[in-house]
């Protein structure tokens, strides 16, 4: 009987430590994972390209311009938040969250014929992702000591893309840009109470953000260059990244 009652005992204040879990107030935490995305490089032709050179000669060259890029890495970074508890269990929160990382592709494709020109090209892509900047909102539920939320805002990269064309004949260009790009991201997680004021959480993000625009410029000794030629080349630089991320909270002065 005293086993039993103590078992009760025990099971009773287990129960209610578990309801009585608040996960309002402000935080801050720190977090570590991996990411990976899908970039597409896709290129446009103008001046000479389109006055002096074919349709079959154009697109031989943007077939080979074209690069499907899958940048990866590890990133790590802060968030800074709050969170508020109605009596339903119901959770709103907000959030601010920093990464960095080095987050990166590239291809080189050495020597190639295009058809119906005499010459053979070289050409190379390359994109980075170094910072990540995410203000998003938070809805989610608690059940016991355990909170799960779907979650999504804004996403603002920094990014670097590149590329580069050269030929047998002398054709030598190359471009680049750095630049922070905007987009939306949106998942969902987990988070699980260790202490009243400290928590583990599981995360998982998609991200579409906006088009990285470049243009390539001539390099020193490049032939078909102005004034006699003035060919050229734009790239547009798609991004989609999906990244996870395991992290922990510190809450000031829990409810």
């Amino acid at each position: 009987m005293k086993k039993l009652l103590y078992v009760a005992a025990l099971t009773t204040s287990t129960i209610c430590h578990a309801t009585s879990v608040s996960w309002t107030g402000l935080y801050i935490g720190m977090n570590g994972g991996y990411q990976w995305a899908h970039s597409d490089a896709k290129p446009a032709l103008g001046g000479d390209w389109i006055s002096l050179q074919s349709p079959l000669q154009r697109n031989g060259i943007i077939n080979l311009f074209s690069a499907n890029l899958k940048p990866t890495g590890g990133i790590y970074g802060i968030q800074v938040g709050a969170n508020y508890q109605f009596p339903n269990n119901l959770i709103a929160g907000f959030e601010i969250e920093y990464n960095h990382g080095d987050i990166r592709s590239s291809r080189d494709i050495p020597n190639q014929r295009v058809p119906s020109l005499g010459s053979s090209y070289t050409v190379s892509n390359s994109i980075k992702i170094s910072d990540i900047i995410k203000p998003k909102a938070k809805l989610g539920y608690a059940i016991g000591s355990t909170m799960l939320y779907a979650t999504g805002g804004m996403g603002i990269n920094k990014e670097e893309g590149s590329a580069a064309i050269s030929s047998s004949g002398g054709y030598k260009k190359a471009g680049s840009e750095s630049s922070w790009v905007n987009g939306v991201v949106y998942g969902a997680g987990a988070e699980i109470k260790l202490r009243p004021n400290l928590s583990l959480r599981l995360e998982y993000l998609r991200g579409n953000m906006e088009n990285l625009d470049y243009y390539t410029a001539y390099l020193p000794g490049s032939t078909f260059a102005p004034p006699d030629f003035n060919y050229s080349e734009s790239i547009n630089q798609t991004m989609a990244t999906n990244s996870i991320l395991l992290g922990v909270n510190y809450q000031f002065k829990p409810a």
